[in-house]
């Protein structure tokens, strides 16, 4: 007995020691990464927009490819698109949509066009919001050379989340989900209109196009 007592205390010790050690080699988790809000860019002194600068800031932007945060349907039926949202969106401050942002992109998966929305068949179209007058906006610029398709000055819905975004998220919605003027179950108005892009476009605010009203 006499002897296992010092080679428990040795043991016990070691223990200690290793312990104390890994407390101190022990670091804090590296900070989250947060990614960068867009680059204001797009609209010039006069309130024209700068398509060729609203297509390089979409070419450079990163989007959350993640179902969850994207979101891929068949819309009206015809088109196979895929809305991505900008990952640094949900970060935009409210000043920079005096210039515009890109937001989210709308891939096309598919040989299928639809115009309301800039799209072009097997082409990428790039959602730019901004604020006119108060009021806002976006404007739906496919990536391809020429500027016919372009869809602009879509009234837009700004509207305050329950709370405080914690990443870029993006969703095909019906008319009415965000809108006061347009209840769930006003089917001339989903008939007329299709389904719509949503998507959180600054901390306290999520986007969506109005619906029109004829």
């Amino acid at each position: 007995m006499s002897r296992l007592i010092p080679r428990t205390h040795g043991l016990l010790l070691l223990a200690a020691l290793l312990a104390g050690g890994c407390r101190l080699e022990r670091t804090p988790p590296p900070a989250e990464t947060l990614p960068e809000p867009p680059v204001p860019v797009g609209l010039e002194p006069d309130g024209g927009l700068n398509r060729n600068r609203v297509i390089e800031a979409g070419r450079a932007g990163r989007y959350d490819v993640n179902p969850g945060s994207s979101h891929r349907a068949i819309i009206d039926g015809i088109a196979d698109l895929t809305l991505e949202p900008l990952e640094g969106a949900y970060r935009t401050p409210k000043e920079s949509f005096d210039k515009g942002v890109v937001v989210a992109r709308l891939v096309n998966n598919g040989d299928s066009a639809l115009a309301r929305l800039g799209i072009q068949p097997r082409s990428t179209t790039f959602w730019f919001v901004y604020r006119k007058d108060g009021a806002f906006f976006s404007a739906f610029i496919p990536d391809v050379p020429t500027g016919k398709f372009d869809v602009l000055d879509v009234r837009t819905i700004g509207h305050p989340p329950t709370r405080p975004w914690r990443q870029s998220v993006s969703q095909w919605q019906l008319p009415g989900v965000l809108g006061e003027k347009v209840g769930m179950g006003a089917l001339g108005t989903v008939l007329r209109t299709g389904t719509l892009p949503w998507v959180t476009c600054a901390t306290d605010l999520c986007c969506k196009p109005e619906p029109p009203t004829r």
